[in-house]
């Protein structure tokens, strides 16, 4: 078996969520039937991951592995929780690791240029903070890392005019400047750190208490005697909460303050499965051709060949555009609805299109058909002047005689058909 993941980041084994959960899936499924597996750091094919290739076949998604590998029909109330888990824990992730412009950049953002190809940190990373911005809009977090985020809605009526408006700013401008800035309640309150736990308090309590409603007293979510596909999708999205030393770090610390039961229980799953990654070997990913690690089963990365990332390449850029029919795969809001054949044949219709135009240009430039240092377009009729010195020559001497002949009545002439006759003068 082989497992394709996201690299890993954060002491985890990726820095997705679902690969995360699926690491823990394969890893503890191998052991059990004594199958031997290998894992694998994507640097390519980011659309379907995880993806699992056992048997000559691909199995794509968490829920897809872990049908695969135990062959048995899930309780409801497993599903619903499995449910409950993706839901509410991709919206905390979302909101701590990427809507959060200090923890992105900080963190998140250098993470991925461990374990991606130079040329996918322009694209992919972006595209996730875009698609778990568009995922909390409803929230009404746009970015809580601004002091003054609320300033406007909690001092200003609506009702107030723009004379009233100026004369306020101004008042608390002088007010500030003479009595300096003092730390009041409110200002606590609007500290980054503070801002980002007071909003989303309830966002976390709701995902987490309910888990430690279930867990009771139970070494498992499901039972007290076997890790369950429930309790490895969940040490996906809790490690990814618990383990990363972000700036603002209000989900780890809530979960610590007041779920410590929900801590403890993490970190059994991961220290009995053996999922923690050392640093050395999430940022030498891509550099070592054989990684030293005993717990999990790295195998060297293969670089994809220039066409293939020339492809990667026009996908991402297509992407941004228009004519794209949705979402990168990877980052999509909903990955349950399947890709009709259309959305599958575009991508690779344009980049192919363009890859043949720009290879046919290179190709008639270098043969010499396409015209060098020619004037290829002639607006009107071609004058003397345009025949080199000899036409400069003659356009004077045709000036001058035209001259000469304008001061005498002229006769009248025949035109032939398609004859022009100018009028030049020349000015000394």
């Amino acid at each position: 078996m082989r497992l394709h993941i996201l690299g890993p980041a954060f002491g985890c084994p990726s820095i997705d969520a679902q690969c995360n959960a699926a690491v823990a899936l394969v890893k503890q499924e191998a052991s059990k039937q004594g199958k031997k597996w290998e894992l694998v750091c994507a640097v390519d094919n980011f659309e379907d991951l995880p993806f699992l290739e056992d048997e000559e076949r691909l199995y794509h998604g968490f829920s897809s592995i872990a049908r695969h590998l135990r062959d048995e029909q899930l309780p409801a109330e497993y599903a619903a929780t499995e449910a409950f888990i993706e839901s509410n824990g991709r919206t905390l992730l979302d909101v701590s690791l990427y809507v959060s412009y200090e923890n992105y950049a900080a963190k998140t953002r250098p993470s991925f240029s461990y374990i991606l190809p130079w040329y996918s940190n322009y694209f992919i990373p972006p595209e996730r903070r875009a698609a778990a911005r568009r995922r909390t809009v409803h929230l009404g977090i746009t970015g809580i890392d601004m002091d003054d985020v609320h300033e406007s809605v909690l001092d200003q009526p609506e009702n107030m005019s723009a004379a009233e408006r100026r004369f306020d700013e101004e008042t608390k401008s002088r007010a500030r400047t003479l009595l300096g800035r003092r730390h009041t309640v409110k200002s606590m309150l609007r500290s980054s750190a503070a801002a980002g736990a007071f909003k989303l308090k309830n966002l976390a309590d709701n995902f987490y208490e309910p888990l430690v409603d279930l867990l009771g007293g139970k070494k498992y979510l499901t039972s007290d005697t076997e890790l369950s596909r429930v309790d490895c999708l969940a040490y996906g999205y809790l490690s990814l909460l618990l383990y990363p030393k972000v700036p603002q770090a209000w989900a780890a610390e809530i979960m610590r303050k007041e779920y410590p039961s929900l801590v403890q229980y993490i970190d059994r799953v991961r220290d009995e499965v053996q999922l923690q990654v050392r640093d050395e070997v999430a940022q030498n990913m891509l550099r070592d051709t054989r990684k030293d690690d005993t717990i999990l089963p790295w195998i060297s990365v293969v670089r994809p060949a220039m066409l293939r990332q020339l492809t990667s390449c026009g996908h991402a850029l297509l992407r941004q555009t228009p004519l794209a029919p949705q979402s990168s795969p990877m980052v999509a809001e909903d990955k349950s609805h399947a890709r009709s054949t259309i959305h599958d044949l575009l991508p690779h219709a344009a980049s192919l299109t363009i890859g043949t135009l720009f290879l046919g240009g290179c190709l008639l430039y270098r043969q010499g058909i396409w015209p060098q240092g020619e004037q290829v377009h002639f607006f009107g009729k071609k004058r003397l002047a345009d025949y080199g010195a000899a036409g400069s020559a003659l356009a004077v001497l045709s000036g001058f005689s035209s001259q000469v002949n304008s001061r005498e009545p002229r006769p009248a002439q025949q035109e032939l058909p398609g004859q022009a006759i100018v009028d030049v003068e020349v000015v000394q």
